[in-house]
């Protein structure tokens, strides 16, 4: 339900994530709607909500591999993973309204991609917090990196291989 309202509330603003960074650097920056790596990149934006379950993946298994001698499944932290998402996506749509009153709201876009992880994994393990914070950094760094190579890649293989056809279907 709130990756409807997300999905919504961002094309009812009229929301591109692209664009918005080109406006905080200051860049004119129009690419070519017709490279392989604008369609990918249109296509990601505009099925974010199947790609998440990349992110959900992610954080899971980095956070096995990381807190492997921890009792806690795998299947544990795929729902930890979920948790994430549904309360980012939660608070990425006070920011994507706050971004339509100035760009720089959307910087808060980024602090909540990578802490907010970092303070439930934190808050979900026991023991040194030092030792957990280190921990939860790294696996939040790791999980948000692999999951947009892995979700762009994707992207680029769909628009590559199949076409944007498969645009409508998803």
């Amino acid at each position: 339900k709130k990756k409807k309202i997300y999905l919504i509330l961002k094309s009812f603003l009229d929301f591109d994530p692209i664009q918005m960074v080109s406006d905080l650097r200051g860049v004119e920056q129009v690419p070519s709607p017709d490279t392989t790596i604008a369609k990918a990149s249109n296509y990601f934006s505009n099925h974010i909500n199947a790609f998440l379950l990349i992110f959900a993946l992610t954080i899971a298994l980095f956070s096995k591999l990381f807190n492997f001698r921890s009792k806690v499944y795998f299947v544990e932290y795929l729902t930890l993973g979920f948790f994430v998402i549904g309360e980012y996506m939660l608070f990425s749509i006070f920011i994507l309204i706050a971004s339509t009153i100035s760009a720089k709201f959307f910087l808060l876009n980024y602090l909540v991609v990578f802490l907010y992880p970092v303070y439930v994994l934190v808050s979900f393990h026991s023991g040194n917090l030092f030792l957990r914070i280190l921990k939860s950094l790294l696996i939040s760094v790791l999980a948000w990196t692999s999951y947009s190579f892995l979700g762009f890649t994707i992207s680029i293989f769909i628009v590559k291989i199949f076409g944007l056809w498969l645009s409508s279907t998803l």
